[in-house]
């Protein structure tokens, strides 16, 4: 008898979920069923596709969005989010708001290492997704993108529900405040990123990231 094919982004999640349970058992033998736990990766990784194209495509239509205000000296900065399922969440960067303010960069930092720290502090797979992003993104399926920049942030491993939405919560107050524009002089962030790109410049070493650099992330008006 053939099963019911799973559609929406929560279905396939807890398809990813049970498929991840077997690849881990898996892992020890490695090199025994090396066949089938190359079919079961290539599997993951197709589905993980699959996931992030539907929750792409279901950006304008969730229904379940809220906003998250802060209170800027200026006015209040209405940032929106959007869940897709329990362990998919997206997070708008308010560039429309402030277009001249590169978040994306700020996000990323050199090299990608400020991008890598927050997923390995979150523990979240974090995605810089809709137009602005990069060119690959922009485009899909030969078809340019014109969804609002956001942040994706999945969670990919299997949790009880309460440790996924502590998770999830976590994930985004650590995120929200890169979402504050800061002036440029008083910004310590910044400050931290271009001595750091300037030293890679000199010495061509890897990125690095330090505490220093998660404890300089404060408010401040733009």
């Amino acid at each position: 008898m053939t099963g019911k094919v799973p559609s929406s982004v929560g279905e396939l999640q807890g398809t990813l979920n049970q498929l991840i349970l077997e690849q881990r058992t898996l892992l020890p033998f490695q090199s025994i069923v090396s066949h089938t736990f190359k079919l079961l990766s290539d599997r993951i990784k197709k589905l993980e596709n699959k996931i992030e194209k539907l929750s792409n495509t279901t950006v304008q239509n969730s229904p379940q969005c809220e906003e998250v205000s802060i209170a800027l000296p200026t006015g209040e900065l209405k940032i929106e989010m959007r869940k897709i399922s329990s362990k998919t969440t997206l997070l708008f960067i308010p560039q429309n708001q402030f277009p001249t303010f590169n978040f994306v960069g700020r996000i990323l930092g050199p090299k990608g290492s400020q991008l890598k720290m927050l997923q390995d502090v979150t523990k979240c797979k974090i995605l810089i997704r809709g137009f602005g992003s990069n060119k690959k993104t922009e485009i899909t399926d030969g078809v340019k993108s014109y969804q609002p920049l956001h942040l994706q942030i999945n969670i990919e491993e299997c949790l009880t529900d309460f440790e996924t939405k502590s998770r999830m919560d976590d994930c985004i107050s650590q995120l929200l405040p890169y979402l504050i524009p800061t002036d440029s002089d008083i910004d310590t962030l910044k400050k931290l990123q271009l001595k750091e790109l300037a030293a890679l410049k000199s010495s061509k070493q890897s990125p690095t990231v330090t505490k220093e650099k998660i404890n300089h992330i404060r408010y401040s008006p733009y």
